[in-house]
């Protein structure tokens, strides 16, 4: 298993999310999972929303690590990233 720093950004790595994501697309469709949510947050729940993505992926590698019969190679992949600027209305 390979883990990587939260605060790790690296083009290489970001690539193979890409490669990965793109992937997602040749499988059979009942075979993935695609979910999306756009939402404008605050600083506070964004902060919030990343502790609970921390939190599900520890769950999610101990669920892994339970795991004695493993006949396939899944990827799972989470991104939180702004699509707008700050919004200047309070300054």
């Amino acid at each position: 298993r390979i883990k990587t720093c939260l605060q790790f950004f690296d083009i290489s790595f970001l690539q193979t999310h890409s490669i990965r994501s793109d992937r997602a697309f040749l499988g059979a469709p009942t075979e993935r999972d695609i979910r999306s949510v756009i939402a404008g947050i605050s600083p506070a729940s964004y902060a919030r929303i990343k502790e609970e993505i921390r939190e599900f992926i520890s769950r999610v590698i101990r669920i892994v690590d339970d795991d004695t019969t493993s006949d396939r190679v899944y990827s799972l992949n989470l991104q939180l990233f702004p699509l707008s600027k700050p919004d200047d209305k309070g300054a």
